[in-house]
């Protein structure tokens, strides 16, 4: 019998995010017979995380990495690319972008690197640092993995990647795990999941309400906002709410492991973010039966079709973010008609099966 093949996981923090959270379903998911699975994480990696984790023949490494240049990580990532000799190194984001270098100079076989969205850096793609970054690098990467065609179509136009060297493999779920269920709430439910950091702009969705609010004061005991997800962030959002008198009403409620049963909470899902790639969490609220309100960035219009499985705003515009939720409040015939399209659109395009097969099959042309 062959021995499995070593896939080294290369990122910066592995911590509780939509893109740590594919690599661990991918990991989890991936026939252990064929494949083992290192893991370096540049910084730390969260309990949580590596709990969830249920594959065979995982290893976990932390390098603690010092904020900015740190000259030293590029020695003991080669020395440990020596050491365990991986089949496949597969980077993800920016962040780790630099190293596949290393990972060359080590002997690495395949070298792949998937971009998963931008960060507030670079929210549009248009910094000439990185696209040279990317560029410069690009001989030394066999295959990019993008999960969205946005994405896609940025690297071959903008950054000049070649397309044959250009990968779309959407971001999959386990659609056992999440179910549409009949809503019958007294308070009508607006909910968004996400760390709490500038990119994911929380902060517009809490004013948004208040506007409602404002405009509407008659439906403040009829309305409430929860937001999950821990993050830099948070204390800010706390202090918004308190200064606003919003206590009532907005409810943050940290990091949480049951996603999938507080979705069942929620009447609307909403994602003000300033960029994404292709959103975990607004596939799984779709999968959950639920309407979306979702910013026209990243690969979002991918996922929405306006007036069909939800509502697309631009991003940044608190008023209309504010009209929408009222007009979700108003129609609730239509919170049930597009929260079942956007099971559908899961159901067809985004399931977790799908999305292991694509890596599978790239993994195995490339060993």
């Amino acid at each position: 019998m062959t021995a499995p093949r070593t896939v080294l996981h290369l990122l910066y923090c592995f911590d509780i995010g939509g893109l740590e959270t594919v690599m661990v379903n991918l990991i989890n998911t991936l026939p252990n017979e064929q494949f083992k699975h290192v893991i370096i994480s540049l910084t730390v990696a969260n309990p949580k995380m590596v709990a969830s984790l249920k594959a065979k023949n995982i290893e976990i490494i932390e390098l603690h990495k010092s904020p900015g240049n740190d000259l030293k990580i590029h020695y003991r990532l080669w020395r440990l690319f020596r050491h365990h000799q991986p089949d496949i190194v597969h980077s993800y984001n920016l962040a780790t972008l630099e190293y596949q270098f290393i990972a060359y100079l080590a002997g690495a076989p395949c070298r792949l690197h998937a971009e998963h969205g931008r960060d507030i850096y670079d929210l549009d793609g248009t910094n000439k640092k990185y696209q040279l970054l990317r560029r410069f690098l690009n001989p030394f990467i066999h295959q990019w993995i993008t999960v969205s065609e946005e994405l896609s179509n940025w690297l071959i136009n903008t950054v000049k990647i070649p397309g044959h060297k250009v990968n779309l493999i959407y971001n999959g779920i386990d659609l056992r795990c999440y179910q549409p269920v009949a809503r019958q709430h007294e308070i009508f439910t607006v909910g968004t999941v996400g760390r709490a950091a500038a990119v994911k702009n929380q902060l517009l969705l809490i004013k948004a309400i208040e506007n409602l609010l404002v405009s509407s004061p008659q439906l403040r005991p009829k309305i409430q906002l929860l937001i999950v997800g821990d993050g830099e962030l948070l204390p800010q959002l706390q202090t918004y709410i308190q200064d606003h008198q919003l206590q009532d009403c907005v409810h943050l409620l940290g990091a949480r492991r049951d996603v999938a049963e507080i979705l069942k909470q929620f009447d609307l899902f909403v994602l003000p973010s300033l960029a994404e790639g292709i959103a975990l969490t607004l596939l799984e609220a779709m999968a959950s039966g639920l309407p979306v309100i979702a910013t026209a960035v990243g690969g979002n219009p991918e996922l929405i079709d306006s007036g069909v499985n939800g509502i697309l705003i631009p991003s940044q515009h608190e008023q209309l973010l504010a009209d929408s939720i009222g007009y979700y409040l108003d129609n609730p015939h239509l919170r049930q008609q597009h929260g079942q399209a956007g099971r559908n659109k899961v159901e067809k395009s985004f399931s977790l099966n799908t999305m292991v097969k694509k890596y599978l099959t790239l993994y195995q042309e490339h060993i």
